[in-house]
């Protein structure tokens, strides 16, 4: 058996709890979305300084709005300007330093308004904090420390190389997971172009992560520690050991063999 620990991020509530049994893609930890949340700049748009943007707010934080109500009013002699949301939801923050009024536009927390971090193998819960899920699980896994990228199922191919160049890579790694001690950058474009599904390694410059996430690949490409890439190669066991298939999950940072 494994125990397989699952960090949490502060702001996840956690859903599960000690002995729970959990199922591949089992929902363990979730937060709401408020990626929707829109912010109004009522000082710019009033043409007015930050501080005196309170007098003009006739909507508060708290008050539920609809598409088209009056939120904000400025009276002159040369005329009035207003501002009407374009939005329906609630007034969640109002930031007198800055002069912006924040509306959420999600008012119930639902389906489609989580975040959520899910359980990547069968197994039940071991134990459970505010910073991590542990996971105990019949299968072999081991977490990785960065990743980008989605997930991927399939056989994987191990190098020996120190350093895995473009050199190397060829035709074959199609539809494969590929594990390294290192892939210089490369050696991933070149795999990613010839269809790899995924690749694992123990050294990854940090550059080489935020020019694949800057562009957005999907391949899931991992770093994991030293002592976890000895384990994911079975070094000093036998060739029939370093065979087989695994879960690359880049979103929750694990490997799993199955």
């Amino acid at each position: 058996m494994t125990n397989l620990p699952i960090p949490i991020p502060s702001g996840f509530q956690i859903s599960v709890k000690p002995s729970q049994k959990v199922s591949a893609g089992d929902t363990i930890a979730a937060k709401e979305d408020y990626s929707s949340d829109l912010v109004i700049n009522v000082a710019s748009d009033l043409d007015i300084k930050p501080e005196k943007t309170s007098h003009t707010l006739v909507k508060k934080p708290g008050d539920r709005i609809e598409a088209g109500d009056l939120i904000a009013k400025k009276g002159g002699m040369l005329g009035s300007r207003e501002i009407h949301s374009k939005v329906a939801g609630t007034i969640v923050k109002f930031d007198e330093r800055e002069g912006t009024l924040t509306i959420r536009t999600q008012g119930v927390l639902d389906e489609d308004s989580e975040i959520k971090i899910t359980s990547p193998v069968d197994g039940s819960v071991e134990t459970c904090d505010n910073s991590k899920v542990v996971l105990k699980t019949d299968k072999e896994a081991v977490l990785a420390v960065e990743g980008s990228g989605e997930n991927a199922f399939g056989e994987y191919e191990v190098f020996d190389q120190n350093e895995v160049l473009a050199t190397d890579v060829d035709d074959k790694v199609s539809g494969k997971i590929l594990i390294a001690k290192s892939f210089n950058r490369e050696a991933i474009a070149k795999a990613i172009g010839l269809r790899a599904i995924a690749l694992i390694a123990q050294d990854i410059r940090e550059i080489d992560f935020e020019n694949l996430k800057e562009k957005m690949i999907k391949t899931p490409v991992l770093r994991v520690s030293s002592e976890n890439y000895k384990k994911l190669i079975h070094k000093g066991g036998p060739p029939s050991a370093r065979q087989g298939k695994i879960i690359a999950d880049a979103k929750n940072l694990v490997i799993v063999r199955v």
